[in-house]
């Protein structure tokens, strides 16, 4: 939950939705320490999880869905949304903000909904 509302926080103020009173690098700035152990919890308790039965998850459609998809929510989250976020002074537009914050959402709530499908998608 911790990872989600850092993720949600930031993009919802990356499209004005959200948290108006702070400035969205201030708000981002804050928020990394907590997007960042809540990942390496996940990752670690996923690890462990992993562990137990690879066969299993190996065999699984949707886990390999979780991987590709975990990994391109990281690459977009520490590659574009961090340049995207680090100052509030770049110019940018209604639509790029939309699409992008649409963009990391969507990669992360997947990465949910293929977690979820392992359980019940051979």
């Amino acid at each position: 939950m911790i990872l989600l509302a850092t993720v949600v926080a930031v993009n919802l103020r990356l499209v004005d939705l959200g948290l108006r009173d702070h400035a969205l690098s201030m708000l981002a700035r804050q928020l990394k320490p907590w997007t960042v152990g809540a990942i390496v919890l996940v990752m670690s308790s996923g690890l462990l999880i992993f562990l137990a039965t690879p066969g299993k998850y190996l065999d699984s459609h949707p886990f390999r869905l979780k991987m590709a998809l975990l990994g391109g929510a990281l690459m977009f989250h520490f590659g574009v949304l961090r340049r995207f976020t680090a100052s509030d002074a770049v110019a940018r537009s209604r639509l790029v903000s939309v699409v992008v914050a649409f963009l990391s959402l969507t990669l992360w709530f997947g990465v949910g909904w293929a977690g979820r499908a392992i359980a019940f998608i051979p």
